[in-house]
């Protein structure tokens, strides 16, 4: 029943399956009538914000529609102040579809986004949209933005710094749109990256002290029924103004079940309660089960309450200061236990010093929240409130260098690990099998766990085998870069803009992703040979053209690689190299590209674009 349930739910949940959606009626010539679904976010080069596609024009009508789509913004003064959430705009340019990069394994972006009903995109600067006197706002949306905004304006009224100003607004709201990715990285690696990841453990601080301050209530028996109610209140708007991730909304909904049952009289099981939460989550939303953090939150949540009790009682101590860092060490180690597999598989990486960094990183940003909620409540009393906003800065000070200094050490998080689905079930059906032996010492709970780990490195050995003999040339699609990998066996040589070894954002989002997928690290020696421009490996030729100044090799070649978007014509080119295959790689513009493809039919050739369709991989046998 639930299968079958989660299978129509999903299929419903597909805004692709829905008749109205706007897909279905979009053509070149189309117009739209979108409404803007938040305020503008500011991104390095532009602004996006989600909209609604309501309406497409349809002959001499306009068709009702739903769906998502993305604008993009081009970065003007003001225009983050003209548009805002609610606006409905005329837009008159072709929607484009969300596509991957299709680097060797990258992040899906295309079915993440799907997921979000969100199937388009668009590029576009102020003076091809038109502004309509029409506006389309949900009320507690618009009390919500409100909220929000309020809070950040506070925040950065109070903390001056920028990086802490960031730090500040991820870890009381959510709000991740101005930290730094070096920082966020950093957080990654030490294993605290949960700190500005609101989650569960935020609300649980919450809880806790609402629970701490409204103690006067429940002496009375009259007023005592308005505890719970003003709890359930301030954590459901806490989750909202937080964005309502899965992460805070299963806790949300956890803390809800255990409130209204103590309300009722009855003690509720913590298994029911996960139980529960999750099963009106996916209700809401399927696609849920596929998001990282409602992964990792539940994960966290039951292998805590699963271990935790045993660890802290076999460490106990009766000294109260040791059995508050004993407290704190087992409650890291405990949630690590069922959320490293899945940690693997999504990030190809483990931090070594998580306990540590756990230690020191979630008193003090108990203690930054908190400064947080009590800035939030002295805000009307000026001189108090900013001697709380210097207080927290210095904290949060504080926590990034010491995050910072942590992530500089050597050898803090191992890196490049990959699994794949199968392996990460194995790892999981191996502690649930180690852990039932323990409790119940059946010698076929320990078979099964042998079992099982025999087979998880039995497929990693064979998996390593393969990797040793591969031989590949990978051209990856970047835009405004040109980067190529040559592989042998494990080890690959870069060839490439020299940005890209400096650039450490770049070279994870595109680069690393694959080096992870096909086993590589950095050969100490050179793998192929360049001469005039032109890359030979085991045979093979490829030249790379980025300018008409350069020497053309008068040889047969096997590819020739079109970098940089030189003003050239293919058919003349072709009357000097002799190549069969012509590449395009990301550094040219589009309309050169589908001129270069034109030539290259009408000449019988050949082509690729890798910014069309993905990387190009050569493998050589």
């Amino acid at each position: 029943m639930f299968l079958s349930a989660g299978a129509l739910l999903t299929f419903q949940q597909n805004i692709t399956h829905n008749p109205n959606w706007y897909g279905n009626y979009i053509t070149n010539t189309s117009c739209y009538i979108v409404t803007l679904q938040e305020p503008l976010v500011s991104k390095t080069n532009s602004y996006k914000a989600l909209a609604t596609v309501n309406y497409v024009s349809k002959k001499d009508t306009w068709q009702n529609t739903t769906g998502n789509v993305l604008i993009y913004f081009k970065k003007e003064p003001g225009i983050n102040k003209l548009y805002t959430y609610g606006n409905q705009l005329l837009i008159k340019i072709p929607l484009k579809p969300i596509q991957n990069a299709g680097n060797p394994g990258g992040f899906n972006y295309k079915m993440y986004a799907e997921m979000q009903g969100i199937t388009h995109q668009l590029f576009i600067d102020a003076s091809k949209i038109t502004l309509l006197k029409s506006q389309e706002k949900i009320w507690y949306k618009q009390q919500l933005f409100f909220i929000r905004n309020w809070v950040i304006n506070l925040i950065e009224k109070y903390i001056k710094n920028p990086t802490e100003q960031a730090v500040a607004e991820a870890l009381l709201i959510g709000f991740r749109d101005n930290l730094e990715r070096n920082l966020v990285q950093a957080y990654s690696n030490t294993g605290v990256v949960h700190i500005i990841a609101i989650s569960g453990m935020h609300l649980g601080m919450i809880y806790g002290l609402l629970l701490w301050l409204l103690a006067p209530l429940k002496r009375n028996k009259k007023i005592a029924w308005l505890q719970p109610i003003c709890i359930l209140v301030i954590i459901w708007l806490f989750t909202c103004v937080a964005g309502a991730a899965p992460s805070i909304l299963r806790s949300a909904i956890m803390f809800s079940t255990i409130i209204i049952g103590n309300l009722l009289g009855s003690r509720g099981n913590i298994y029911n309660n996960l139980a529960t939460s999750a099963t009106i989550l996916l209700l809401i939303n399927p696609y849920s089960l596929w998001d990282v953090g409602f992964q990792l939150s539940y994960a966290a949540v039951l292998s805590i309450v699963i271990f935790y009790k045993p660890i802290v009682n076999y460490f106990f101590t009766a000294n109260k200061l040791l059995g508050g860092i004993v407290s704190i060490l087992c409650m890291s180690l405990s949630a690590q236990i069922l959320t490293f597999p899945i940690v693997i598989f999504h990030f190809h990486q483990f931090p070594i010093l998580f306990l540590f960094t756990n230690l020191l990183a979630v008193p003090v940003s108990a203690l930054i929240l908190y400064g947080e909620i009590a800035l939030l409540l002295a805000s009307p009393i000026q001189f108090i409130a900013s001697f709380i906003g210097k207080l927290v800065e210095r904290l949060l000070w504080w926590l990034n260098e010491f995050i910072v200094a942590i992530n500089g050490l050597p050898n803090t998080v191992i890196n490049g690990i990959k699994i794949s689905i199968f392996q990460t079930i194995l790892l999981l059906v191996f502690i649930a099998a180690v852990t039932t032996f323990l409790a119940q010492k059946r010698k076929i709970y320990l078979l099964v766990a042998a079992t099982s780990l025999i087979s998880f490195s039995s497929i990693r050995v064979y998996d390593y085998w393969i990797a040793s003999k591969q031989q590949l040339i990978i051209i990856y699609n970047m835009p405004k870069h040109a980067a190529i990998d040559v592989v042998s066996g494990m080890e690959y040589q870069f060839i490439g803009d020299s940005i890209l070894l400096q650039d450490g954002f770049l070279r994870n989002f595109h680069l690393n992703p694959s080096r992870v997928f096909y086993r590589t690290s950095l050969a100490q020696q050179p793998l192929a040979t360049i001469k005039q421009n032109t890359i030979y490996y085991n045979g093979l030729s490829i030249f790379i053209l980025n300018n008409l100044k350069q020497k053309l090799p008068n040889t047969s070649l096997d590819y020739c690689l079109i970098s940089g978007n030189p003003p050239l014509k293919i058919q003349e080119l072709f009357s000097t190299i002799k190549a069969p295959t012509f590449i395009f790689d990301g550094t040219n513009q589009a309309y050169k590209i589908s001129e270069w493809k034109k030539a290259c039919n009408n000449l019988h050739l050949r082509c690729f674009s890798v910014a069309e369709n993905g990387a190009y991989v050569i493998t050589l046998p």
